[in-house]
């Protein structure tokens, strides 16, 4: 890796990189609340009216106030990442993924047509899309006249990204791309107008959380729950660059992790706070800060039927270091024709390699676009609504239905839209528990998850994805995975179970 790479155009992939890094430490990253979660990814994120314990953290405080039968529960280390393309063969996915330091063929013997398809393949909405979620610790407690009260730690992140023709062009082919081919330089359009329908977006933070849930009212046929939680947010990163041909929105803070070095210039700009990684002691220095709401009510009808409604994520973040802004001037040629210097896209591919062109100054090749130093930007928090219903069948067998409303899907670190799910969990052994179901939407396509879990009265350990079918076939990749080991139960509380 080239040192002294400043701020890239598409900062996600490096955040990809990332998360193999984070997941090892332990800790990583802003997703879908569940998918560190198991027995969650493994139902399809059906989760709403299942999650209890320190399970509910995030999705729905109320449940907390639910006995379970255990006094304390606690889980370390449990991890979730899904990545998925829309528009990408299988193909082409794996070549980015594994394949890395395959080489583009020559430009006179087919490399300009094979960069242009590659770009073609990642030409679209839904061009690639990270999720990815680690919770190091957490712990809860419940006693029945108190109620359930949970911490815990987490990473969180998410990343997606639609890439207009021009974009993909310019990201694979440099100044073969058709744009910087068919127009004089002096006649290229303004950034927002040449990568008109271009959305990239990424936000990576750090929460810390504390939830509070009880029974609201109680009988014989119906009980209520009702909770809150509130945490406090670490800013690891955001990126947010968008444009639908007349306005442009691009900015973006980095933390060190994203090894988002920055020349002399923009450091000595009084302007800039610019924050490394020397002396910190965080495993990941903030580049900002913000506090988040949570609240939500759940219901029991019946002892079998189960309802619950929250809103997750109510609050604002504040981004005050390492921020930059790109100017809406007109698109710029790689460097020179003339000097040596000509940009004609990566030699292979390997992707994180291909948005070093893309930087602020300072290297060989001269960016395309041009920066200015930001002072601080507050940006809401993907605010969103979630909705369940689940019902039991029998000591063996739950079925439910979950579904995840963005309140604003322009947000940065928002889902493209809805995202559903329908699951089950069927436990054929009393320590042996099996969950699949169906899912969809969110960026993310149709999933089909399988879920395998293992527990006893005081241990539970599994694994799941959000979709098999998106491990094969050309159409639609989709790896994704959850897993934990290290979830333990103790204690019995006097209540009525």
């Amino acid at each position: 890796m080239q040192k002294n790479l400043p701020f890239r155009l598409s900062a996600w992939a490096r955040a990809a990189s990332s998360v193999l890094v984070l997941a090892g430490l332990p800790g990583a990253v802003l997703a879908q609340n569940e998918l560190s979660n198991f027995t969650a990814t493994g139902r399809g994120g059906v989760v709403n009216t299942f999650a209890t314990e320190y399970q509910a953290i995030g999705i729905n405080p109320a449940n907390l106030g639910i006995a379970t039968g255990a006094k304390v529960a606690f889980t370390l280390g449990e991890v979730g990442v899904g990545l998925t393309s829309r528009t990408a063969s299988r193909t082409y996915f794996n070549k980015l993924l594994y394949d890395t330091d395959q080489r583009f063929l020559a430009r006179d013997a087919g490399g300009i047509q094979e960069r242009r398809d590659l770009a073609a393949a990642f030409t679209g909405e839904g061009a690639a899309s990270l999720a990815a979620d680690v919770t190091p610790f957490a712990i809860s407690f419940y006693s029945p006249s108190f109620g359930g009260l949970a911490l815990n730690t987490r990473y969180r992140m998410v990343g997606q990204m639609d890439l207009s023709k021009n974009a993909a062009q310019l990201l694979f082919m440099g100044n073969d791309a058709d744009i910087i081919q068919n127009t004089p330089v002096t006649q290229l359009p303004l950034v927002s107008e040449a990568l008109k329908g271009t959305r990239i977006q990424l936000q990576a933070v750090q929460e810390f959380n504390l939830a509070y849930g009880r029974t609201i009212v109680e009988g014989p046929e119906f009980t209520l729950y009702g909770g809150i939680g509130i945490k406090y947010l670490r800013g690891i990163g955001i990126l947010d660059l968008t444009t639908d041909g007349g306005k442009l929105s691009a900015y973006g803070a980095l933390s060190p992790v994203f090894d988002a070095s920055y020349p002399t210039y923009i450091r000595q700009n009084p302007a800039f706070n610019f924050k490394s990684s020397d002396g910190a002691s965080a495993a990941f220095p903030g580049v900002g800060s913000g506090t988040g709401l949570d609240v939500g009510v759940s219901a029991q009808v019946a002892k079998k039927l189960r309802l619950a409604l929250s809103v997750v994520d109510i609050g604002t973040m504040t981004w005050k270091a390492n921020l930059l802004e790109i100017r809406d001037q007109r698109l710029q040629q790689f460097g020179d024709f003339t000097d040596g210097s000509f940009y004609d896209g990566p030699t292979n591919y390997n992707l994180w390699k291909a948005l070093k062109p893309f930087n602020i100054s300072g290297d060989s090749v001269r960016s395309p676009l041009r920066y200015k130093v930001g002072g601080e930007r507050k940006v809401k928090l993907p605010m969103k609504l979630r909705a369940g219903a689940g019902y039991v069948i029998s000591d063996r067998l739950e079925v439910g239905f979950d579904y995840l409303l963005p309140f604003d899907s322009k947000v940065a670190g928002a889902f493209r839209s809805g995202l559903f799910g329908a699951g089950l969990d069927y436990k054929p052994l009393w320590w042996l528990k099996l969950s699949t179901g169906v899912n969809g939407g969110g960026g993310f396509g149709f999933g089909l998850p399988v879920g395998l879990s293992f527990s006893t009265k005081s241990y539970e350990a599994g694994f799941g994805t959000r979709s098999v079918l998106g491990l094969f076939g050309e159409k639609n990749p989709y790896i994704s995975f959850a897993t934990g080991f290290l979830r333990f139960k103790i204690g019995t509380p006097n209540n009525r179970q």
